[in-house]
């Protein structure tokens, strides 16, 4: 069994470093407009957040603060190369100004952080559904998240456990946790173009923000290992 395991996050580890040299050599990389949905790979763990445009991502940090960040704090001691996109089909990018709006809303609260019951993909899939109750608490219920949202396709986990989650807030309660903060509306959103519906596939393909955090010389450093 536990050599089963291993085979199997020895695997998921190939492929991923696999994916990610295609990401740098093959796959066009893209810029991501206001609304759009990030994440940074670290082989086997990612960490998620919104770009609201302007060079600034949206993210839920382990101290539990909701901060707007550059694309180099949003890896600040990572080993991630670069950031993804998300993006359907055609690499067109998937992008919403609600979704925008949700997370500038959220920028100066303060959070309970657990990295498996309050993590980032909560936060983020918070931001699509405008709904911060929910317990999208892992990477490919994110991704069915954003499935749902600009594909009306794919397995939404909020609505299956959304009465476990009343449960668990109204426990919360009574435990006096008050996780409700003052929004706090640091960042103005500018209008963008109208969300970008994909008519080809109903899938999620994670390109490369070409930006200052991957390097040229890196990533030839790191094809030829």
């Amino acid at each position: 069994m536990k050599q089963r395991l291993l085979n199997l996050l020895v695997k998921n580890a190939k492929n991923q470093i696999l994916e990610s040299v295609k990401s740098h050599t093959i796959y066009p990389k893209v810029q991501p407009k206001v609304g759009s949905i990030v994440h940074c790979s670290l082989y086997g763990v990612q960490h998620s957040g919104i770009y609201i445009g302007e060079n600034t991502i949206v993210n839920l940090e382990r101290t539990g603060d909701i901060t707007a960040v550059t694309p180099k704090d949003f890896v600040k001691n990572t080993t991630a190369l670069a950031i993804y996109v998300a993006c359907d089909a055609e690499n067109n990018v998937l992008h919403s100004e609600k979704i925008a709006q949700n997370a500038v809303h959220q920028i100066g609260k303060k959070l309970r952080y657990n990295v498996l019951i309050n993590n980032c993909h909560k936060f983020t899939a918070g931001c699509i559904l405008g709904d911060f109750n929910n317990l999208n608490l892992t990477f490919t219920a994110l991704n069915s998240v954003i499935k749902s949202y600009f594909f009306n396709f794919g397995f939404n986990f909020n609505k299956l456990l959304n009465p476990l989650v009343g449960q668990v807030v109204d426990f919360a309660d009574k435990l006096n946790v008050n996780l409700k903060r003052k929004n706090q509306n640091l960042y103005g959103v500018k209008s963008q173009n109208k969300n970008h519906i994909s008519k080809s596939s109903k899938e999620i393909y994670w390109r490369i923000w070409d930006n200052e955090i991957t390097p040229k010389n890196l990533v030839k450093k790191f094809i030829k290992t």
